[in-house]
């Protein structure tokens, strides 16, 4: 999903103060640019994005968790 699409279902989800969970299984496969889409974790404070390593990356059983640092 493109930015600007992205950007829109963000709107959606500020207006009513909603959480936003955003698969993002094959961020970083896209065909142009550097290959990353927009994560919704970085366009919405309430937006929580998934991913995995084992569909983009080949990788398995590979398996990580995190959260973004949102102190500064």
């Amino acid at each position: 999903m493109d930015k600007a699409f992205l950007k829109e279902v963000v709107a959606i989800a500020q207006s009513c103060g909603a959480y936003l969970l955003c698969d993002e299984v094959y961020r970083g496969t896209d065909q142009e640019g550097s290959g990353f889409t927009a994560s919704v974790a970085d366009l919405y404070e309430r937006g929580i994005s998934t991913g995995s390593m084992s569909k983009t990356w080949s990788l398995p059983a590979c398996g990580w968790g995190g959260l973004p640092d949102r102190s500064n």
